[in-house]
């Protein structure tokens, strides 16, 4: 008898949580976008994206981006979106604590379609990041001073791009990627065999420095 309350209590709660998702109010970090618009972004829609680089990850074909402080610019309404997954492919780089403006496509993360693949989406997710964008033009709307992120960051590269030279290129693609968090190192062997072990989440939790 004593436990029933609490049962009643997490089944309101449940209600309470589904009726605010249906309702498109945002919940436990989610961006308060509506469902009109996130149905759009599974498909993807042109957008602009405002928001102050907080990482920065080289690809070799690209460069990952995220921003946080963020807010969206769809058909001229502003939502505020905590952060957002950026992908360029511009020569330039920009440093963290840049604050830029980015139009591209815009689209939320979506699970993985082949079973064992490493869900990228939920990943992202624990960082309160939702959606990604991927940017054709790129504006600097305001060049930081000074970061002390930018100097970790710059830190971190100097030492993955000497790793290399230290050890074996495959051991160095493992370390960089679970330590550093950097993948680019990593050869698309090493990249199957993690795949169809199941275990690539090992090489995508990073965060020591």
């Amino acid at each position: 008898m004593t436990k029933r309350p609490l049962c009643l209590a997490c089944i309101g709660l449940m209600i309470v949580v589904w009726m605010m998702k249906q309702a498109g109010v945002p919940i436990f970090g989610e961006p308060a976008l509506s469902p009109e618009l996130q149905d759009q972004l599974r498909d993807g829609v042109e957008a602009i994206v405002v928001g102050t680089i907080s990482e920065r990850t080289e690809k070799p074909n690209s460069t990952q981006y995220i921003l946080k402080n963020s807010f969206l610019i769809y058909q001229e309404t502003k939502i505020p979106i905590h952060k957002i997954l950026l992908t360029i492919r511009e020569a330039e780089r920009y440093s963290v604590g840049d604050r830029i403006e980015a139009a591209g496509i815009l689209r939320t993360l979506q699970p993985p379609g082949n079973p064992g693949e490493f869900d990228s989406s939920a990943y992202f997710a624990c960082q309160k990041i939702y959606c990604s964008l991927w940017g054709e033009q790129i504006e600097m709307k305001k060049k930081a001073e000074f970061s002390f992120g930018e100097v970790l960051q710059s830190f971190r590269e100097r030492v993955t791009g000497n790793l290399p030279e230290m050890i074996r290129p495959e051991l160095a693609g493992t370390l960089s990627a679970m330590v550093f968090g950097e993948r680019k190192l990593l050869t698309e062997d090493s990249r199957l065999n993690y795949q169809v072990g199941g275990v690539s989440h090992m090489i995508a939790i990073s965060g020591l420095i």
